[in-house]
Order: C-alpha cells, then sequence, then structure tokens
C-alpha cells in the first residue's frame, strides 16, 4: 500500500477496518451456527443422514473436509464405495451453507471469502449441478428485503 502512495495513517485506518469486518463476520458465523443447531429442519436433515451414514462416518474416524483448490484443479473422485456418502454429504453442507461439521453438532459455517474467488470445490458428482452462495445480510449490515 505504502508503494500506491497512501500514507500510514490510511494504511491503518483499513487494517482496522478490515479487523472490525472480520469479528463482525466471525459474529454473524456463531449466531448462524446458533440458529442452525436449535433449527428443526436442520436437526432433521442431520438426523436423516446421520442415520443413513452412522456407520461410515466411525469407519472415516471423523467428517471429511469438503474438496478445495487453490488453482481450480478437478477434485479426487472418492473411491466408488463411498460416492453415495460424499455426495449425500456434500449436498448436505451446501444446503446448510456449510464447511462442514466440528463434532455432530456443531456445524462449521462456510467462510465468506471476501475478495476472492472460493477455494470450495464440487465433489464433480453430475446428479448435483452447481451451487451459489449468497448473504441476506451484506457485510455493511444494511438489510435488503428478500422479496
Amino acid at each position: 500500500m505504502r508503494r500506491s502512495g497512501h500514507t500510514q495513517e490510511e494504511i491503518q485506518s483499513f487494517r482496522k477496518g478490515e479487523y472490525e469486518e472480520k469479528g463482525n463476520i466471525e459474529i454473524r458465523q456463531r449466531a448462524y451456527t446458533g440458529w442452525l443447531v436449535t433449527n428443526p429442519e436442520f436437526r432433521q436433515d442431520c438426523d436423516v443422514f446421520w442415520m443413513r451414514w452412522k456407520s461410515t462416518i466411525q469407519g472415516l474416524g471423523g467428517f471429511p473436509r469438503p474438496p478445495m483448490s487453490l488453482m481450480g484443479e478437478k477434485p479426487p473422485q472418492p473411491r466408488e464405495e463411498y460416492r453415495d456418502f460424499y455426495s449425500d454429504y456434500e449436498n448436505l453442507c451446501m444446503t446448510w451453507g456449510l464447511d462442514g461439521f466440528a463434532t455432530w453438532d456443531l456445524p462449521r459455517p462456510m467462510r465468506p471469502e471476501l475478495g476472492s474467488p472460493s477455494l470450495l470445490l464440487s465433489s464433480g458428482d453430475p446428479r448435483r449441478g452447481g451451487y451459489c452462495v449468497c448473504s441476506l445480510v451484506p457485510a455493511s449490515g444494511q438489510r435488503h428485503p428478500t422479496r
């Protein structure tokens, strides 16, 4: 920023604003997590998934992380016996805007990826299609009508 001709005060002001915005994002993510764990539809979706895939999750030793890429390379395909599991897991995460689960009762919301393209990749399952995550509450905190 110095090379662009910005003063030290401008740089400090920018960094302060960036730090505050990250704090606001973390507050929203925690609030969303709290809302999720009390939402009956989310709990039902998790219960259905758990009943179907409990033994697979236990066999894997935990929840998988969604595939990510820095260069846009295609994610590795899961072994044939796990493809339906990974597809269902990805659907659950994308439906509810999750990066995954820390524990069964603690979902991890997606990172906002502000200012850069998303690192998340689809599993490549042709049955899935694509996804787009949109926030109804912009970073400025102003609310927009949803109709």
